[in-house]
This record gives structure tokens, C-alpha cells and sequence, in this order.
């Protein structure tokens, strides 16, 4: 699937490990839905570019409320793990 995204924040965080530091990017598509992608990963946990809607992201983490990790996210990506 092809986005037209448009970057509007970049920005780093800790992992939730805290011991890694992450690099993000926030965009928007056409419509103005919200995206999110990891674009950097300090650490050797699993992560994936590819941009992901933050509408599916909530929806995955309210099905695993109790597993804020990768591992929640992993239907949402192509296949890259």
C-alpha cells in the first residue's frame, strides 16, 4: 500500500523498556488521518517504518490492553518481523 503522507512532527522517546530510544514521525494522509511510524530504534527490539494509523493502533492496544509492546502491533505490519 502506497501513503501519501505528510510529515508533521519527528520527534524521539524512550522505549517502553526504557532502554532503547526511539525515533518517530507523526504525519497525516489527504483525509487528515493520523499515521505514525518508527523511524529509528537504538535497541535490538523488534519495530517496523512502515506508517501505521493511529486509529489501528488504538484499536490493537485496546484488544491487549495489558501488552504495551511490539508484539500488540504485530498484525498491523506487513510481515516485516
Amino acid at each position: 500500500m502506497n501513503l501519501d503522507i505528510r510529515i508533521i512532527k519527528k520527534g524521539k522517546c524512550p522505549s517502553t523498556s526504557g532502554k532503547s530510544q526511539l525515533t518517530y514521525s507523526i504525519g497525516v494522509d489527504p483525509h487528515n488521518a493520523l499515521y505514525f511510524a518508527v523511524t529509528g530504534n537504538t535497541g535490538g527490539g523488534y519495530w517496523s517504518t512502515e506508517w501505521v494509523s493511529v486509529t489501528d493502533i488504538q484499536e490493537a492496544l485496546a484488544k491487549r490492553p495489558e501488552d504495551l509492546a511490539s508484539v500488540a502491533l504485530f498484525p498491523l505490519f506487513r510481515g516485516h518481523f
